[in-house]
This record gives C-alpha cells, sequence and structure tokens, in this order.
C-alpha cells in the first residue's frame, strides 16, 4: 500500500507484513489529533499500522449465463433521456468507453469487458433502487474527469470484478465511484480529487493527491456481499 501526497487516513491501516506499506510527506495515519499534526508528516502513528492480515483471497470468473453483444441502446425512463439503457441484461465487449453519456441499469445486469473499461467526462451511471450491475473487467478499469458512478445508490449495487488479467484500476480527476471491488491481482490508483465509497480487496492501493476512501457500513448487513470491519476506535 502507497500513500502519499495530502492523503490522510483516520484510523488504521493493515497489510500483510510490513515492507507493503509505503508513507511519503505530507500524507499521515493515525488518530484524529495526529492526524492533524503537521509534523506527522509522512508518519504512521504507532499502532495504527495492523500487521499479519490473512484474508481469504477470491479467484475471480465471468458467470456462465448467455450473453448478448453490448450496444449502446438509447431510451427514456420516467421522462429522463439514457444514451444507455440496461435492462435485466448481460452483455460482452473487449472494450467499452462511456464518454459524457448518461447510463441506467433497471434489475440485475453483468457487463463482461474482455479489454478496458472507460468511464469519462460526465459519465452519469444511475443503478436504480432494487437493482445491481457486476462489471467484469479483463484488463483495465478507468473512471476518469468528473464520471458518477452509482453515486446516489448503495454500494452493494455496483461490484467491479478484477479478472485474473485486469492489472490496474484507476479513479482520477474529480470521478466518484460507488461501489465495492474484488480484484486480487490488481493495482488500483485512488487519484486527484477521486473519491470511492464502499469496500473491496486489490492486490495493491495507491493513494494520491487529495483523494479520499470512505467505508461504507451499509455493507456490514449480512449476506453474500457483506464486509465487516472487525473492530474499531472512536473519535
Amino acid at each position: 500500500m502507497l500513500v502519499k501526497d495530502n492523503t490522510k487516513v483516520v484510523g488504521y491501516v493493515g497489510t500483510v507484513s510490513s515492507n507493503v506499506l509505503s508513507m511519503s510527506s505530507p500524507a499521515r495515519v493515525g488518530d484524529l489529533a495526529w492526524v492533524g499534526n503537521s509534523a506527522n508528516d509522512g508518519k504512521v502513528q504507532s499502532g495504527h499500522h495492523i500487521l499479519g492480515l490473512n484474508l481469504p483471497v477470491p479467484t475471480e470468473s465471468v458467470p456462465v449465463v448467455a450473453f448478448f453483444a453490448y450496444a449502446a441502446l438509447p431510451g427514456t425512463v420516467g421522462g429522463t433521456n439514457y444514451d444507455v439503457v440496461l435492462n435485466n441484461i448481460n452483455c460482452n465487449a473487449s472494450t467499452i468507453t462511456l464518454d459524457n453519456q448518461k447510463v441506467i441499469v433497471m434489475g440485475n445486469c453483468i457487463l463482461h469487458v474482455t479489454d478496458t473499461f472507460y468511464a469519462k467526462g460526465t459519465t452519469l451511471l444511475y443503478i436504480t433502487p432494487g437493482s445491481k450491475l457486476d462489471l467484469y473487467v479483463g484488463s483495465q478499469f478507468y473512471a476518469q474527469d468528473s464520471a458518477q458512478l452509482n453515486t446516489g445508490g448503495r454500494p452493494s449495487q455496483f461490484t467491479y470484478h478484477g479478472l485474473s488479467g485486469n492489472s490496474q484500476g484507476y479513479i482520477q480527476a474529480s470521478s466518484r465511484v460507488v461501489g465495492t471491488f474484488s480484484a486480487p491481482n490488481t493495482k488500483i490508483y485512488v487519484q486527484d480529487t477521486a473519491q470511492f465509497s464502499g469496500a473491496g480487496l486489490c492486490n495493491e492501493l495507491v493513494f494520491q493527491g487529495d483523494s479520499k476512501f470512505h467505508y461504507d457500513e451499509s455493507l456490514n448487513s449480512g449476506g453474500a456481499m457483506a464486509y465487516q470491519i472487525a473492530s474499531w476506535t472512536e473519535l
């Protein structure tokens, strides 16, 4: 894990061993008072780096279902015009690029992208209440510019699955993502003023710039996609 630039982690970081956490000034990790003190630039407060994490690592694979070729089919839902309407459908494509597009997901949908997924510009991905999107990525994932992915929904409604060849994922600029990710082989960057809300698993996580990561407690609700914090200290 790399924590650098103006990143501030109020709480704890956990890694398998001590040599997989890298800090650079002025980033800080610790309790509220520690993080608020510039004398602690580039440091982790004693007791706030948890060593020896031993978590089960899943193997991501595309579910065996019938897929249709992805097509950006527009439509009007509830009086709003959308560039892409996904309604209880499973689609695949080598690359999907959402550029200044408005997308709506209704029902349970799967997107399998064998190469790269891009969401950029002012792209808005809206997942209706009770619906879910599972995105399987074969190579790289990008949320760029001011893209908004599921920002009005619950994180359990959007899951980014990194397949074995998914080497990198980027949440950049002022983009916002609400969801979960399961990408055991992927190096994920959260950069600039980007924000991610949810939880997830990856091979390496890099925070840069003024990026923010928020754990969403609504994920602690049981079921197959539940994520739980083992413990915390009130600040």
